[in-house]
């Protein structure tokens, strides 16, 4: 519970900052941009760790024992909640009070990293890219899909988070370009 009002009055700094200094590119650049963008780093990697485990899981020659590797899969997904959570807090905090066309971009390219767009949750809202790996290796693992569906869709989740990527390292390099003119 510490924790969460720890975040909550960071959240709170973070938005008050954002509205005194929007005019600060230098500054909003190196206390906001970078260090998201550097969280960001840390949890694409964990993104394609996860990949790599699906992959695994989906290249084996006969899949017996699924609940294992599933609820390992299930685990990594959850340790990056907090982490994904916090970046889209940010990206929402930054396109809610900054009015400038280059750090909206930036914070809705990351908004979209998590996003599965083709992939609901049974509410309708849209699953994050994670919960849909999850969910379709379930799925498999159910009979609902086959083998070569599964791996269809991750290679599928895996090319949207991989292009996401090269959209927020562009906006990153021009956003710094920008704050250091």
């Amino acid at each position: 519970m510490e924790s969460i009002d720890l975040f909550l009055k960071l959240m709170e700094k973070i938005i008050s900052f954002l509205k005194e200094r929007k005019h600060n590119k230098k500054q909003l650049f190196d206390n906001f941009v970078d260090p998201l963008f550097q969280d960001l780093d840390g949890l694409i990697e964990d993104y394609f760790l996860l990949f790599r485990k699906a992959h695994k899981l989906l290249n084996e020659p006969s899949i017996n024992d699924t609940l294992g590797p599933l609820a390992e899969i299930q685990k990594h997904r959850e340790q990056l909640w907090h982490v994904r959570r916090r970046c889209e807090t940010f990206a929402e905090a930054v396109t809610a009070e900054i009015d400038d066309e280059r750090y909206i971009k930036f914070a809705s390219q990351i908004v979209r990293l998590f996003q599965a767009p083709d992939y609901a949750n049974r509410d309708g809202r849209t699953m994050s890219k994670s919960s849909a790996v999850v969910g379709f290796l379930q799925s498999m693992d159910r009979g609902k899909i086959s083998k070569h569906e599964a791996q269809d869709k991750l290679k599928h989740i895996e090319l949207e988070v991989q292009d996401s990527w090269v959209a927020i390292c562009t906006s990153y390099a021009n956003l710094k370009i920008y704050a250091l003119s």
